[in-house]
């Protein structure tokens, strides 16, 4: 094998990957923390009960892109076989923090129905790449600019996107986020 210089240097930096392994772990326990916190705060709301959410789980993987790791958190949400809601919250290392809600088929309706009569604006966005699992910002257009919403047929996904430097207020914001969406939600 022929590593460069700089290649054997980043190999034998033991304390580097000591401290990106200390990082994840604190953000996914942080996720962890958030998941309880907003489960307590929402499993009364109406849409909730209603739709039969669920407390999510916290997961995190180490190729976004090829090589980038990442932490998601899926809460609340409901998979059922045909049709699927979830309120997601993804860290991409070093690039951004993303809040989207995802639903697929009777849930991808309501929220189409719904979104007129909302106060989403230029900050709120939908996915319009034909890749589910792409995140990058391209792949996302403004809602006040999207013409095309009531014409997607399966899979819908609202996303806001956030700053790494917003890390300290996640709770916060992602509570906010939920709110809103639970609201649109109401059938």
């Amino acid at each position: 094998m022929d590593l460069s210089k700089q290649e054997l240097e980043v190999f034998n930096d033991q304390e580097w990957i000591a401290k990106k392994v200390e990082i994840v772990d604190r953000i996914f326990e942080e996720l962890s923390f958030i998941q309880k916190q907003v489960w307590h705060q929402i499993q009364q709301h109406p849409t909730v009960v209603k739709l039969g959410l669920k407390p999510g789980k916290v997961s995190k993987g180490e190729k976004y892109q090829g090589y980038l790791p990442y932490l998601v958190l899926d809460a609340p949400s409901v998979f059922q076989k045909e049709d699927f809601l979830t309120f997601r919250l993804i860290i991409i290392w070093g690039e951004r923090i993303l809040f989207e809600v995802q639903a697929r088929n009777k849930y991808c309706e309501i929220l189409k129905k719904n979104i007129h009569n909302s106060d989403l604006d230029v900050n709120d966005y939908v996915h319009i790449s034909n890749d589910p699992w792409n995140y990058d910002f391209e792949s996302y257009q403004s809602i006040s600019e999207s013409t095309n919403i009531q014409t997607i047929q399966k899979d819908l996904k609202l996303a806001r996107f956030y700053s790494i430097s917003e890390m300290d207020n996640l709770q916060e914001i992602y509570l906010k986020f939920v709110l809103k969406y639970l609201d649109l939600l109401q059938d």
